[in-house]
C-alpha cells in the first residue's frame, strides 16, 4: 500500500494505492494524524486504487473523521471502487461520510 499527499487549493488529498487492511490500516492512521495536527481541517481521501477495505480501515476513517470535525474540519472520501463502496454501505458508512465521484467533485464541495 502507498499513500500520496498532494493539495489542490486548500484542500489536502490523500490518495490511497492498495489494500487497506489489519496490516495496513495503521499507516493510514498514522498519516491522517499527522495530517490533523499539522492543522489540515479539509481532507480528501481518494480511494480509487483501493480495491479492498477491512474493519481495521472503517474504523481508522470513523475515528479520523470524529477527530477533524471536533477541530473544524471535515473528511471526505472520492473514487470508491464498487466492492469498497459496498463495505461502506453495509456498515452504514455511506450515511456518516460525504462520498464523490471523484476527488474535483469532493474538492469542489469544500467550497460550496
Amino acid at each position: 500500500m502507498n499513500l500520496v499527499e498532494s493539495k489542490i487549493g486548500d484542500v489536502c488529498v490523500v490518495t490511497i494505492d492498495g489494500d487497506v487492511d489489519a496490516g495496513t490500516a495503521p499507516e493510514v492512521e498514522q498519516r491522517l494524524r499527522a495530517l490533523i495536527r499539522s492543522a489540515e481541517r479539509k481532507l480528501v481521501l481518494d480511494l480509487g486504487a483501493v480495491p479492498y477495505v477491512s474493519s481495521a480501515f472503517l474504523r481508522v476513517v470513523l475515528s479520523m473523521a470524529r477527530n477533524i470535525r471536533q477541530q473544524g474540519g471535515d473528511l471526505r472520501l472520492a473514487n470508491l471502487q464498487p466492492p469498497v463502496q459496498a463495505v461502506f454501505d453495509l456498515a452504514g458508512f455511506s450515511e456518516l461520510f460525504e462520498i464523490y465521484d471523484d476527488v474535483h467533485a469532493a474538492v469542489a464541495s469544500y467550497q460550496a
